[in-house]
């Protein structure tokens, strides 16, 4: 995905942590640009995608991710599943297929809605 979709998308963009069931890691922070931008159908569609592979999955939180300039936020909380942890998202975040290797800062704080009081 060219860095121009990236700017029109992730603003404000609803994500979820999900973690394994069986061994409470966290594993991928789940988001998508066609989804509806509720973190509860955002993860039914990951709870669907994994049970067809088999895998049972839960849920450690979820806020929102916003682009700006060469910086990803992960920011908020969700009503409905909390705040999310910091240092897991920001991982998982670096990881993540569209955002890894861009060369992108990536900061968080859970529970803050304004991305510039974010340092």
């Amino acid at each position: 995905m060219t860095i121009s979709l990236l700017d029109k998308y992730l603003k404000n963009l609803k994500f979820v942590v999900l973690n394994d069931h069986k061994t409470g890691n966290s594993f991928e922070l789940f988001f998508g640009f066609h989804l509806p931008n509720m973190h509860s159908e955002i993860f039914a569609e990951a709870r669907r995608h994994y049970s067809t592979l088999g895998r049972e999955i839960g849920i450690c939180g979820g806020g929102r991710i916003t682009k700006k300039g060469n910086c990803i936020f992960l920011h908020g909380r969700s009503e409905k599943y909390g705040c999310f942890d910091d240092e897991v998202a920001l991982n998982l975040a670096k990881q993540h297929p569209l955002l890894s290797e861009q060369g992108f800062v990536f900061l968080s704080k859970s529970g803050e809605d304004n991305v510039d009081k974010i340092h």
